[in-house]
């Protein structure tokens, strides 16, 4: 009796001693927004789709830190690969623009929207006054 409660002892006390606790993976969050605004220093880049999701909203604020500012949207739109680059330059821009990033051609100002637009992603390269590059990759939730 003395020994098996001695055992018992012996196996909580090495239990309790030498496990580590589990760290349980983080509770999932749906949101209800498309893309998230990210802040590199004092430069905020807040991608959004417009109301009838036809185009992308691309708002840019603090450049006064940023020497250039690319941007490159990539999606699969009317069946094919589509494609919208640009950039912006601060010293032209202020110290915030926006762009509207359409889903769609235009040409002689007719414009014609892409159907079935999916798969889209944007990846914005900031160029900072100090030398440093720093790119942002978003993905669209169309």
């Amino acid at each position: 009796m003395k020994n098996s409660l001695f055992s018992v002892f012996i196996f909580y006390f090495l239990f309790f001693t030498f496990v580590s606790s589990a760290n349980a993976a983080k509770k999932r969050v749906y949101g209800s927004t498309a893309v998230v605004s990210t802040t590199s220093k004092s430069v905020v880049v807040s991608p959004r789709l417009r109301r009838d999701k036809g185009a992308l909203l691309l708002n840019v604020s603090g450049l006064s830190t940023v020497k250039s500012l690319t941007y490159e949207l990539t999606y699969t739109g009317s069946g094919q690969d589509q494609g919208v680059f640009g950039s912006i330059e601060p010293s032209t821009s202020g110290n915030s623009t926006s762009r509207s990033l359409y889903f769609g051609t235009c040409s002689h100002n007719v414009c014609n929207p892409h159907s079935g637009v999916k798969n889209a992603r944007l990846t914005v390269t900031i160029k900072t006054s100090a030398g440093k590059n720093i790119i942002r990759r978003y993905r669209i939730k169309t």
